[in-house]
């Protein structure tokens, strides 16, 4: 696959010395004439051959031992041009528990949750929901507010000289 090709090189390029990550969506949907994306079609689809393909894409970047942490932003990302990048981050759901299914499974394996996180309550209600959880990524919150995530170290690990 193309991304284990880039992970090699990146991993080649630092010589082992700094960790390989990926940061990916759930998956793809892409759009063409014949098959435009609908919401109602793919809230139709099966969770579990999605689920399927997440997870032999996870098998595959991680087989080599390179990656071994991965953030996913759990919704797909809808390809092809009729939805922008805002509605990509709003219109197709978000499936929390492909990412805490990973976790679960590959506990050898470190999976950060990503997307829809708008609060620092609702990162320390998602960590306290899965303890299998490596982590939450915050980003567009974060940075419209950064003042609202500046006591995270201090609610989230009890550490309030911001080491984290």
């Amino acid at each position: 696959s193309q991304v284990v090709k880039l992970a090699r090189a990146m991993s080649d390029g630092v010589e082992g010395e700094l960790p390989v990550t990926v940061k990916c969506r759930i998956g793809l949907y892409e759009e063409n004439d014949a098959a435009p994306f609908s919401l109602q079609t793919y809230n139709e689809q099966s969770n579990e051959q999605e689920y399927e393909k997440l997870r032999r894409f996870v098998d595959t970047v991680a087989g080599d031992g390179i990656v071994t942490s991965f953030q996913i932003h759990a919704r797909i990302a809808v390809l092809g041009g009729s939805f922008s990048p805002a509605e990509n981050r709003k219109v197709p759901p978000l499936k929390y528990d492909h990412v805490r299914r990973l976790a679960k499974e590959y506990p050898e394996l470190n999976f950060v949750l990503n997307g829809g996180i708008h609060s620092l309550a609702q990162a320390k209600e998602e960590l306290e929901a899965d303890d299998s959880l490596g982590g939450i990524m915050v980003g567009r919150a974060l940075v419209a507010d950064p003042w609202s995530f500046a006591m995270a170290d201090e609610l989230l690990y009890g550490d309030d000289d911001g080491r984290h």
